[in-house]
């Protein structure tokens, strides 16, 4: 397909040959490298393909041959280009169609925003109206990066902001930092359960029943707020037992084990600066695809394809680069691996924070071991209980069998 829409943009010519030695003609044309294709032969009389380019260059084969090409049809866009010279209002509106076709994919067309809570996307798009950023405005007027920062500093709550051109749309995704913890409600009745070992520094029940204090050594999966409640009567009298969904706040004191390693040593691309270009046309579920023959990259040992996508109106143009490589040994100083491994440790910090996990005491250090720098230890945390276990019908309710009938009541 992709080798068929080349040849119809150079052109080509469609011949028939007359002479006594057709398949001389062809050999020689072989050898010279004149390329032929579509060849048919019906009693004696060969018709054939070949490109311009090609053509011009059969005089000498003409004349050892004494054979005479004649053309029978003129296929492509160089021919199609001398016939619309004659008709200048097609081809002036066929230009005009181009120029705006090309004009109109470099603006901006729609924009998006995602991910806001408290901020209304009117509010956000009337801010980047304000800033110069509106629709109908020029792709390369857009600094993504500029107008991130500018959305930090003016709302206060945004703590990140990514900013994206896709196509002809500008799409805007941010996250606030004080958005609401949404409250997960449960109705089928469950326990409380720990999901590590560790000592209960404090409870405080809500609902259900309490079946540890604070300073007690659980195991992982021991129930401490139980969701069966016992219903008494007179005299402390049991009468029955009924499940409920067993609510509190837990504070667990426990250890967490880390452990993080960096390779001093590692493998980095260096490109030799041979590369090779290909195009993909994708027209709704139909793809033209204009690749680079493979046998550019076949002696190459590594290499690495990047993709630059375009949108247009009508189709999306994938620019595929193929660039060779080939791979060095390098290797981190220590102090490099040593930062790596802090940024890291902070960043686990961070994140087991955020789920409500207060640090008691830090025991993680980082030393050097071999050919690699390893950060391990431990932690002292106390961290809420969150973890829940359905409530079997067998643990509350009473049977009794019935003498006559042996069901149960």
């Amino acid at each position: 397909m992709a080798q068929t829409v080349m040849r119809w943009l150079q052109g080509y010519l469609l011949l028939e040959l007359k002479g006594s030695s057709p398949e001389r003609f062809l050999n020689l044309c072989r050898m010279r490298d004149l390329y032929t294709w579509d060849i048919e032969c019906e009693k004696s009389q060969y018709k054939f393909c070949m490109t311009i380019k090609n053509f011009k260059e059969l005089k000498p084969v003409v004349r050892k041959t004494k054979t005479i090409p004649i053309i029978k049809q003129r296929v492509g866009l160089p021919f199609h280009i001398s016939f619309m010279k004659k008709r200048w209002g097609f081809l002036i509106g066929f230009l005009c169609f181009l120029f705006l076709l090309l004009f109109m994919s470099k603006l901006v067309w729609n924009m998006e925003v995602e991910g806001q809570y408290s901020h209304t996307q009117e509010e956000m798009l009337r801010y980047m109206y304000q800033n110069g950023i509106h629709r109908l405005v020029f792709l390369e007027d857009i600094d993504c990066l500029l107008l991130e920062e500018s959305i930090r500093k003016e709302f206060e709550d945004i703590g990140w902001v990514s900013a994206q051109i896709k196509g002809t749309k500008l799409i805007v995704r941010i996250k606030e930092t004080d958005m609401p913890t949404l409250y997960e409600q449960r109705t089928t009745p469950v326990h409380i359960v720990a999901d590590r070992d560790g000592t209960i520094d404090s409870i405080m029940t809500r609902k259900g029943t309490p079946l540890v204090k604070a300073g007690d050594e659980v195991k992982a999966g021991d129930i401490l707020i139980s969701g069966i409640v016992d219903i008494v009567g007179d005299n402390e009298v049991l009468i029955r037992k009924s499940p409920v969904v067993a609510d509190g706040d837990i504070m667990l004191n426990t250890v967490y084990q880390y452990q993080s390693k960096k390779k001093l040593p590692y493998k980095k691309k260096q490109f030799t600066g041979k590369m090779v270009k290909g195009l993909r046309i994708r027209i709704k579920n139909k793809t033209l695809s204009l690749n680079v023959p493979d046998v550019f990259t076949k002696k190459w040992k590594q290499s690495i394809e990047l993709v630059e996508t375009r949108q247009t109106m009508f189709a999306t143009i994938d620019i595929l680069t193929r660039k060779e490589y080939i791979e060095t040994t390098h290797a981190y100083t220590t102090q490099e691996a040593i930062d790596y491994l802090t940024l890291k440790f902070r960043k686990y910090i961070k994140e087991i924070e955020e789920k409500g996990v207060i640090i008691q005491q830090n025991n993680v250090k980082i030393n050097k071991m071999g050919n690699k720098m390893v950060a391990s230890g431990t932690l002292n945390v106390s961290q809420p209980v969150t973890t829940y276990r359905k409530i079997l019908d067998t643990e509350w309710r009473n049977t009794e069998k019935n003498e006559y009938s042996g069901d149960d009541n």
